[in-house]
């Protein structure tokens, strides 16, 4: 069965505009209106997960969740990042840059739990009395990539992805 119909571009549907990408120049980069379009599409808010610690509650993004936001946005041809390690001991420094369209903006990540160690820890069921042994949970088995994770946050951050997390950036 064969029809006649051409598609219609999604911007001409219905009675709504909608905006499906950002305003590119003869060069293939951003226009300002579409550095601007660009900016805001990255501050919008996203789901998070909430992280319960001593100190409190907190809700954070993930490295993936970035890593997405940006394919949406810009698409996974137009950002990408590079990396260069600033202490490789524990605890771990990364610096990471991300740029969007040849613009890179850069931060530094650390490891997790720089005081933590690699430890057995035994612990006594007091009904029992059985001793059980249990690796330290709070010691970072890859501080290299935990590190390029937080740092990709970071460097996030300045591109406006995920600063509705803090407060003072509101």
């Amino acid at each position: 069965m064969s029809t006649d119909i051409e598609p219609v571009p999604i911007r001409q549907r219905g009675s709504i505009d909608v905006e499906i990408a950002p305003e590119l120049g003869a060069d293939g980069k951003p226009t300002a209106g579409g550095w601007r379009w660009i900016g805001r599409k990255l501050r919008d808010k996203m789901p998070t997960r909430t992280a319960r610690k001593p100190g409190g509650a907190r809700d954070y993004i993930t490295a993936r969740q970035v890593q997405q936001r940006l394919d949406d946005i810009v698409g996974p041809g137009n950002w990408s990042t590079n990396q260069r390690v600033i202490r490789a001991d524990h605890p771990v420094a990364i610096a990471v840059g991300l740029a969007i369209y040849g613009v890179w903006k850069w931060d530094v990540g650390y490891s997790n739990n720089p005081d933590a160690v690699d430890e057995w820890l035994e612990d006594t069921d007091e009904q029992s009395g059985e001793v059980k042994t249990s690796r330290n949970r709070a010691y970072e088995d890859e501080p290299l990539k935990a590190a390029f994770s937080d740092g990709l946050k970071r460097a996030a951050v300045n591109w406006g992805i995920g600063r509705f997390l803090y407060p003072e950036m509101r």
